[in-house]
């Protein structure tokens, strides 16, 4: 297979060729004669290749040096930068190629060559290498792989490793000829002095650090260790939400279904104001029969107290005429009572508080559950659900701080007013202290449900310990000291 890239052989810049006849001109009288052409010698081209490897900027720069401008010193074809990892062979540059395809058969080929000679243990040191097929019997074929057939417009190669005995890579030198033994030692020399300046880049310069850049560092670290002992205040940030300080509960007055609710979610309500409704069809037909049965009472009532002047048994029921009578009316009483109650009405002014009204339509309610508070909103607290940590912040008249979600900017001030000894399960799972804490800030009272993020101050303490104070309790409760 014939490689991807191919070059022809060049010849040698240190020949020239035969230059036809000129006429020759005399030189005017006085002028200088021309200079003649310097030719460099192959040991000043060596000595300017390793300077430029050397003022090399980086890695990049160094190896496509080291692919390109030996061919100023001697007559090759191509220059491959090779790297070895293991038995791993990988081709990271190539003569007048910016970058290497690896995938392609010619890369391929040049690899698979390199492979062989290298199980065999000729890449281990500098030494010639044929770049066509070998024989069947000349090399160990790796991995029992199939070899193919290959053939190189530049077979003659040389092999020169970074360092003697180096299995870390080195320079495949090719060309359409033979190798001399001079140039063997060239290739030879080459391949250390860019091995060698390739692993100086690696090593990074070591900064060394004036008297000056250390009495700074070790100031800089005394102040820090300082300012670990300042004290300040122990804060904790817990979730907060404004409620109502004295709401009146509207509760179901037994048991029924709601028919609808009369007021929308936070609105203005007077005394007397209609607030809901239930579903009053069997209380209204228990108070017609009530009403019924106490016409009833009352005409059996009347009857025998006409009776009882002439006939004596009338007037001994003429008592228990009146029982029932006085019975019927109590049973209307209270068949009225439950019926007006099928309304229910506000007992103060205050905003309505409640969910959405359509959950409401056609819900039954047992006696005493909640359906509408009603509140006043410049009556209000601040509810905090204080996590564990807190515990011992949670002290009557502590600062409180209060960044509302709807105004973050204008933080409002609170105290602490009360707050509960026992941590109760919070509706997302947490365990926290219900405290409430009362407003004290000039700016305008937010509304009644907003929420935002409380911060807690309680004792001062060093300001290192306020920074690591979780990761300490953390391993306190792990390790139990």
């Amino acid at each position: 297979m014939s490689p991807s890239v191919q070059h022809k052989p060049r010849p040698s810049r240190t020949t020239s060729a035969p230059l036809s006849p000129q006429p020759v001109q005399a030189a005017p009288k006085g002028a200088k004669p021309a200079p003649k052409a310097q030719t460099l010698s192959p040991l000043q081209i060596l000595v300017a290749l390793e300077n430029d490897a050397l003022t090399a900027p980086d890695r990049l720069a160094l190896k496509h040096q080291a692919v390109n401008h030996p061919r100023r010193l001697l007559d090759l074809g191509h220059i491959f930068w090779i790297k070895r990892q293991g038995k791993k062979i990988r081709i990271s540059a190539l003569s007048s190629q910016s970058d290497v395809d690896k995938n392609s058969p010619f890369i391929q080929d040049i690899i698979d060559v390199l492979s062989r000679y290298a199980h065999a243990g000729h890449l281990d040191q500098a030494g010639l290498i044929t770049l066509s097929t070998p024989d069947e019997d000349d090399l160990i074929r790796p991995n029992n792989h199939a070899i193919r057939q290959f053939h190189y417009a530049f077979p003659h190669g040389f092999y020169a490793p970074f360092a003697p005995h180096d299995k870390s890579g080195g320079l495949l030198f090719t060309r359409a000829t033979a190798f001399e033994d001079h140039q063997s030692i060239i290739m030879t020399r080459l391949g250390q002095s860019y091995g060698a300046i390739w692993a100086s880049h690696s090593a990074k310069p070591r900064d060394i650090l004036s008297r000056r850049k250390k009495w700074l560092l070790s100031a800089g670290a005394l102040i820090i260790i300082a300012c670990g002992f300042i004290p300040v205040p122990v804060a904790t940030l817990a979730p907060a939400e404004i409620v109502a300080e004295t709401p009146f509960i509207v509760a179901a007055p037994f048991d029924g279904v709601m028919e609808r609710i009369n007021v929308a979610p936070n609105s203005h309500v007077e005394p007397g104001t209609v607030l809901a409704s239930f579903v009053d069809t069997q209380l209204k037909n228990e108070l017609q029969v009530a009403i019924r049965e106490e016409h009833v009472a009352e005409a059996r009532l009347r009857q025998a107290s006409l009776s009882s002047f002439i006939d004596e048994e009338a007037k001994r029921n003429l008592a228990v005429a009146q029982a029932e009578t006085t019975l019927a009316k109590a049973r209307t009483q209270y068949a009225q009572d439950r019926f007006s109650k099928t309304q229910l009405t506000a007992p103060q002014d205050g905003i309505a508080i409640y969910s959405n009204p359509e959950d409401w339509a056609g819900r039954p309610v047992a006696t005493g559950e909640t359906i509408i508070e009603i509140a006043n909103p410049n009556q209000i607290l601040l509810k905090i659900n204080a996590p564990l940590l807190a515990g011992e912040a949670l002290k009557n008249g502590a600062r409180v701080r209060v960044f509302m979600d709807a105004d973050p900017l204008r933080p409002l001030e609170a105290t602490i007013e009360r707050a509960s000894y026992y941590a109760a399960p919070t509706p997302d799972g947490q365990m926290a202290y219900e405290t409430y804490a009362r407003l004290s800030s000039p700016y305008a009272l937010p509304r009644i449900g907003a929420r935002g993020v409380a911060k807690i101050y309680g004792n001062t303490a060093p300001l290192i310990f306020w920074l690591f104070r979780r990761p300490i309790a953390a391993v306190r409760q792990f390790i139990g000291f």
